[in-house]
């Protein structure tokens, strides 16, 4: 009885947390590039429904039933961007790697478990950083810097403007000449990225995770509990390293937390949702394939 009415009050916060997540504007406080344009779509889904099981009432299923926020499998949707591009979303069975491309797995799960805290977790990973990119990146007590093509070193802070406590280094993409940044807000984080002969900032949802030839970014974000970040994803295009944003999609029921792609018009979006297992609220893992259509 205990654990069915914990997972009760656990859902109704998650559904109130929903509506302050559909309600507050990132792209406004943060300074994030999402709807500035009347040109660029952002496609939210319908706000939380009551968790389903194969369609049948929840209330009348016995405590061992599994009750999902979103059936992974009915995921078949296609999104209208920018210039005709289209984003196809599907259920997949295929499990991609674990391995993240900023930093070795092996490096990674030990961060993680250790903090309980997605701030002090991304300190840890710009130490690791810090050394591996010694030659391009610094950080000192006035502040972090970035090199830049004219030799010269971009400090980077926070914009207190857009409500942001701290940055840290992440990674930089040489090959297709772009630091990541993650950015610490009062409450919730983004990411920027930083052009490395310009110095331009381009702040983003999430962790940014450029295709094979570096011609598309999706950036990845997932918040569906405590709607303090975005939950979503971005696709930007990169062309001459000039970035563009082509579209946003927010679902509510789901999010996605990390890309792989397979080539430069298909990835696989690993995604968290909630079920309710045995009386108890709980996350769950599954996966989409993403397929990019440019119109021609």
């Amino acid at each position: 009885m205990n654990n069915r009415l914990s997972a009760l009050a656990f859902l109704l916060t998650l559904i109130f947390a929903s509506c302050n997540n559909s309600s507050q504007d990132h792209s406004t406080v943060h300074g994030i590039s999402d709807d500035d344009s009347s040109n660029i779509p952002t496609i939210e889904t319908t706000d939380h429904q009551q968790p389903q099981v194969e369609g049948k009432d929840v209330n009348k299923l016995d405590s061992t039933a599994v009750k999902r926020w979103v059936n992974p499998e009915a995921i078949d949707t296609t999104l209208l961007f920018f210039e005709g591009t289209t984003v196809t979303l599907s259920f997949t069975e295929v499990k991609p790697s674990e391995e993240e491309y900023f930093l070795e797995q092996r490096l990674l799960k030990p961060i993680i478990e250790k903090n309980n805290n997605s701030h002090l977790i991304a300190h840890d990973i710009e130490r690791i950083q810090l050394n591996r990119f010694a030659e391009f990146v610094r950080r000192d007590s006035t502040g972090l810097y970035l090199l830049v093509k004219d030799n010269s070193w971009k400090r980077v802070t926070p914009n207190e403007s857009y409500d942001e406590m701290d940055v840290n280094f992440e990674y930089y993409f040489a090959e297709h000449g772009y630091y990541s940044i993650r950015i610490q807000w009062g409450e919730g984080n983004g990411y920027m990225l930083v052009n490395d002969s310009t110095g331009v900032e381009t702040r983003m949802y999430g962790r940014p995770y450029f295709s094979p030839s570096g011609s598309w970014i999706l950036s990845v974000a997932y918040d569906i509990e405590a709607g303090y970040s975005p939950n979503g994803f971005q696709l930007y295009s990169n062309h001459r390293r000039e970035l563009e944003l082509f579209g946003a999609f927010r679902p509510h029921e789901w999010g996605p937390k990390k890309v792989n792609w397979i080539d430069d018009d298909n990835a696989i979006l690993t995604n968290e949702s909630f079920e309710i297992r045995n009386g108890d609220m709980q996350y769950f893992e599954f996966n989409t394939a993403l397929a990019i259509g440019v119109e021609k």
